[in-house]
């Protein structure tokens, strides 16, 4: 949609900008600040218990009473969706300005599309949406939670995000179309590790490559070993050729 119509951006963000004064009035309101303040507070609480918890598993790995592979997923997931994939790598190489830094809404800088990475941003750039990755995020831990708590969780984590994205774009931080990647981009981290940390056989996984080393496949692929085979083939015809010299 906002590829075929990259238009509905300022559309949708020019709902929430006030022409008389050139700003976006939310960003002042102060119930919003404190909601979105409130917010950052709950993310980094949530990445410090999960700092912590990985490094008391690795500390003690045996009396900690969190199983190891919901440490990693939990992880995982915080390292390489809220940042290593949209802070490390789109937010800081993805030139496109924000909202408020474009001509439409009193800034500088040209619009651009999501899909176009050249732009006037230098860093800290519009797409995707960090808070609202961090928002997102909160869908790993509500996946742990048992039977109909995990309903009331995700439930939960989805009018948390929302609302994080509803003020992302009022405040003109974030185009629309920012906010919606941030949120699928996130939430394809957290799928792809939880097949991976919890639907994946690695008793099954195991067994194959101990198989594996019991046929010694690196002898195979040595390098080293396939040229001295190779000097080995050649030197046999030239031997050969001796002894029926010889004889």
């Amino acid at each position: 949609m906002f590829a075929v119509a990259p238009q509905l951006d300022l559309q949708l963000s020019h709902l929430f900008f006030d022409d008389a004064t050139h700003r976006f009035p939310v960003a002042a309101d102060p119930l919003a600040r404190w909601v979105r303040a409130a917010s950052m507070w709950v993310f980094t609480g949530f990445a410090v218990c999960v700092g912590a918890a990985a490094v008391a598993k690795l500390a003690f790995p045996r009396r900690f009473p969190i199983p190891g592979r919901v440490v990693a997923f939990l992880a995982l997931t915080l390292v390489l969706g809220p940042g290593l994939l949209v802070n490390g790598v789109l937010k800081e190489h993805w030139s496109r300005p924000r909202p408020g830094e474009v001509v439409e809404f009193g800034g500088t800088l040209p619009f651009m599309p999501w899909w176009d990475p050249r732009g006037g941003c230098e860093q800290n750039c519009s797409f995707v949406s960090g808070e609202t990755s961090q928002a997102t995020w909160a869908v790993a831990p509500a996946l742990l939670m048992p039977g109909g708590l995990r309903l009331v969780a995700l439930g939960t984590v989805g009018i948390f995000t929302a609302v994080i994205g509803a003020l992302r774009l009022a405040f003109g931080g974030h185009f629309a179309s920012d906010i919606l990647f941030a949120v699928l981009l996130t939430l394809g981290v957290i799928w792809a590790a939880y097949a991976l940390a919890f639907r994946t056989g690695w008793r099954r996984v195991r067994s194959l490559l101990d198989r594996a080393w019991r046929l010694r496949w690196f002898e195979v692929f040595d390098p080293v070993e396939i040229v001295s085979r190779s000097h080995s083939a050649s030197a046999m015809p030239s031997a050969t050729a001796r002894l029926n010299s010889n004889s």
